[in-house]
């Protein structure tokens, strides 16, 4: 995972790019649609040219765990399963971005066409550069509006080829969770 330092002023930007989406819901359809596909590219436009740096700690993924972007259940999940990995001088435990789908991160992220189910907006990310754009996207964002404000709850990998396009990151970090958890209590009790 790529990394790089913390600071207030690399959070900020998140948070005022995202400050507007967050609270831009109106009753029409077509707002909703635009606040969603708003909020996502805010998110898109701040993570990808951080987590393309290599050079420091924490990584862009911790940042996005404390930037409260991400459903609290989905926090938790990458924070326990990164606390067991750094914990236990593992491997990096996902071989790919959560966020991005892909191991050579485009400079670049789009978003594409916005649908919605019930409350649920997904929201299509495509990886772009000046030469070429993906003709499939890289990431299907999930995101739902509460309390006042946007958050992710799921990214779903549509290109995965083991699962037919149906993996998602709450499905991997499950079976990552389960995997570990026999490893996880004899790290807790000081065990190898």
């Amino acid at each position: 995972m790529r990394a790089f330092k913390l600071t207030a002023l690399t959070v900020l930007p998140l948070l005022a790019g995202t400050a507007g989406p967050l609270v831009a819901q109106g009753s029409n359809p077509q707002d909703r649609d635009d606040a969603c596909r708003s909020f996502v590219q805010s998110f898109y436009y701040w993570y990808a040219p951080i987590a393309m740096d290599d050079t420091a700690f924490p990584s862009a993924m911790d940042l996005a765990i404390q930037s409260q972007v991400l459903s609290p259940n989905l926090a938790r999940l990458l924070e326990e399963i990164g606390a067991a990995a750094v914990s236990g001088g593992g491997e990096i435990f996902l071989g790919v971005d959560p966020f991005t789908n892909s191991e050579d991160l485009w400079k670049k992220f789009m978003v594409g066409d916005v649908t919605r189910q019930g409350d649920h907006c997904f929201a299509e990310v495509y990886g772009v550069s000046p030469e070429k754009k993906d003709l499939n996207p890289d990431v299907v964002a999930e995101v739902v509006f509460q309390s006042g404000r946007w958050i992710f709850v799921n990214f779903h990998y549509p290109g995965y080829p083991a699962s037919s396009g149906q993996e998602n990151l709450l499905s991997v970090l499950r079976r990552i969770h389960r995997s570990m958890q026999p490893q996880y209590s004899r790290l807790e009790r000081g065990g190898p």
